[in-house]
């Protein structure tokens, strides 16, 4: 007998939806909620970081984690009320509502790739107390706490790409593309010889096999960087959506986020160099 049916005088008879018995909904938990509940168990796994038995039994290493795990729960519900509240706002728009939305949208799919792949490489630089996982929940609760401030700060209708990367003076607007374009391929460039310099330090200090392993992982948030940072200067430059500034605007927040790109490598390449 189906689910929908009923015995009535020893004959089975489907039932209507409406008198169907109800079924309680589960909700699924996050991520970070099955993590934060697996805590007591001998071992923990996150992007294929295990910890061991002795560390997970240990009462100062869950409580750490734990205290992790509740700072990036709080930077999660940031982002995600941020971000709800900016598409809202954006479709009250007048005019290229849709249009600007849709860019919104692909720009956080493509930021959240790009956060777990650099969560997961920097989880590499663990050192001392700290492990492969408490590095990667580190690197994502600064990540998620850095995205939600900037959906903030778009919300606040403040300006998203600084004024040092935007050409301005008595030149024509060919000109500023010109020079934005230029700026652009030589922040392109540093990116790159600091980019093989981080990956040459890494080969240098662990063996071939776990380096090359590290290094992939490089790549791959490499790759994801690359993704979102051409999806977020889109949704940056949308200010001035369908105007003459926009495709100006849009070169220098591709500046913008290339130059915080490299701070961030450099920053990884300081660590390397302590461990």
């Amino acid at each position: 007998m189906t689910g929908n049916a009923a015995v009535l005088n020893g004959k089975a008879v489907k039932l209507p939806k409406s008198q169907l018995p109800r079924t309680k909904k589960t909700v699924k938990p996050t991520q970070n909620q099955q993590l934060r509940r697996s805590i007591g168990n001998d071992n923990l796994t996150l992007n294929g970081n295990r910890t061991s038995s002795n560390e997970a039994s240990d009462a100062a290493y869950r409580s750490e984690l734990i205290a992790i795990i509740d700072d990036l729960q709080v930077a999660d519900r940031e982002l995600n009320s941020a971000y709800q509240e900016l598409q809202q706002k954006l479709s009250r728009l007048d005019f290229g509502s849709n249009e600007i939305k849709q860019h919104l949208i692909h720009a956080q799919r493509a930021w959240i790739k790009y956060r777990d792949r650099e969560a997961q490489s920097e989880s590499h630089l663990s050192s001392g107390k700290k492990d492969k996982l408490q590095s990667a929940l580190d690197a994502k609760a600064r990540l998620t706490e850095e995205r939600a401030k900037l959906l903030q700060r778009a919300l606040r209708d403040e300006e998203l790409v600084p004024e040092d990367d935007q050409i301005d003076g008595a030149v024509s607007n060919y000109e500023r593309s010109l020079r934005l374009e230029e700026k652009l391929k030589k922040t392109e460039n540093e990116l790159n010889q600091v980019y093989q310099q981080l990956k040459n330090v890494i080969t240098s200090r662990r063996s071939s096999m776990e380096g090359q392993e590290i290094v992939t992982d490089l790549k791959k948030a490499q790759h994801a960087w690359r993704n979102f940072r051409d999806k977020e200067s889109l949704f940056r430059s949308d200010s001035t959506w369908g105007g003459s500034m926009q495709g100006r605007l849009m070169l220098a927040a591709e500046i913008a986020l290339t130059r915080e790109r490299i701070q961030t490598l450099r920053q990884e390449i300081e660590l390397w160099d302590l461990m």
